[in-house]
């Protein structure tokens, strides 16, 4: 039986409970920290940022830290989930 790949889309609406604020890391002047923006200029949480949680609470989820290296990678192996980039909306459901 030949290998047969699928792709699977997921689009999810994260809400969250407090104050989101992704920081570049980078004093802004007058305010504490530059909020990180895409290429258009928005607010955005960068897929890293997503993937990073996803493996934290699915390790918390499973139990073992191992379990999580299939599906999210490692240092030796690649990893079969790819996370884009989050674009923060407002209570408009607006960018």
């Amino acid at each position: 039986m030949p290998f047969e790949r699928y792709l699977q889309i997921a689009r999810v609406v994260i809400e969250t409970r407090t104050p989101l604020s992704i920081g570049t890391g980078m004093s802004a002047g007058l305010f504490d920290t530059a909020l990180l923006r895409d290429a258009n200029g928005l607010p955005a949480i960068p897929g890293s940022s997503l993937a990073g949680v996803l493996r934290h609470l699915y390790r918390r989820h499973t139990g073992c830290a191992a379990s999580a290296e299939p599906l999210f990678g490692s240092q030796d192996r690649a990893s079969r989930l790819c996370v884009s980039w989050g674009w923060i909306h407002d209570s408009g459901n607006r960018p």
